[in-house]
C-alpha cells in the first residue's frame, strides 16, 4: 500500500504508526503548490515561478538516480544567482523528503 499526505507531519508519524510497512509518498499537488508559492514569494516574477516549478516537475519526475542528479546539477547551476530558490527546494524538501518525492524511489516501492 501507497500512501499519499501532504507535509502535514503529525499525519505522517500518525501513518507510519498505524501502516508501518506502507510506503508514504507526498502528494505532488501539494508539494508542487508549496514550491510554486515560494519560489513567486522569493522571486516576485511569474516567469521565475513558472521556470523553477517546471525545473523541480522534472527533477521529481526523474526515473533513475542518474537522471535525477543530472537535473539538480543542471537546475543548480541554472539557479546559482538566484541560490534562495534552490536552498529553499534543498532544505525544504530535497534534504528531509527525497525518498518520497523522487519518481525513482516510487517505482522501487510499486514494483
Amino acid at each position: 500500500m501507497s500512501l499519499f499526505p501532504d507535509r502535514e507531519l503529525g499525519l505522517i508519524k500518525a501513518l507510519g504508526d498505524v501502516f508501518p510497512e506502507s510506503k508514504h509518498i507526498l502528494c505532488m499537488v501539494h508539494v508542487m503548490r508549496n514550491i510554486e508559492d515560494k519560489a513567486l514569494n522569493l522571486s516576485n516574477m511569474k516567469t521565475i515561478q513558472v521556470s523553477f516549478s517546471k525545473g523541480c516537475m522534472k527533477l521529481f519526475s526523474s526515473t533513475t538516480v542518474d537522471q535525477y542528479e543530472k537535473q539538480l546539477k543542471y537546475m543548480s547551476s541554472k539557479w546559482k544567482n538566484n541560490w534562495g530558490l534552490m536552498r529553499y527546494l534543498t532544505e525544504n524538501w530535497l534534504d528531509p523528503y527525497k525518498d518520497r518525492l523522487f519518481s525513482h524511489y516510487h517505482m522501487i516501492c510499486i514494483k
